[in-house]
């Protein structure tokens, strides 16, 4: 997606993760979801995840209030990607 590649993104992306200090908010605990963290960590985000998505709420798209950072393993797990996340992390363990 063209949007991902702008400028505009970017630097809204690296001013989210300097934010939050470039660590996950879900495993810190700050950032709720339907799927519950097992405990608390400090693990470093990776992704930048739209609160409202893009589809929903195209006028949030860059808001800082709407933007979060979390780890890929969180963003997977937030997007609904579980399953597959599950499957991957069950593959590395045999």
């Amino acid at each position: 997606m063209a949007f991902y590649n702008s400028p505009e993104w970017k630097q809204i992306r690296e001013d989210v993760l300097k934010r939050d200090h470039w660590e996950c908010q879900r495993c810190n605990g700050n950032f709720i979801t339907e799927i519950p963290i097992d405990s608390k960590a400090l693990t470093t985000a990776t992704d930048v995840h739209h609160i409202k998505g893009i589809k929903e709420a195209p006028e949030l798209c860059l808001s800082m209030t709407n933007l979060v950072s979390l780890c890929h393993e969180c963003h997977d797990i937030t997007e609904g990607r579980l399953t597959k996340h599950l499957n991957k992390k069950k593959e590395q363990q045999s």
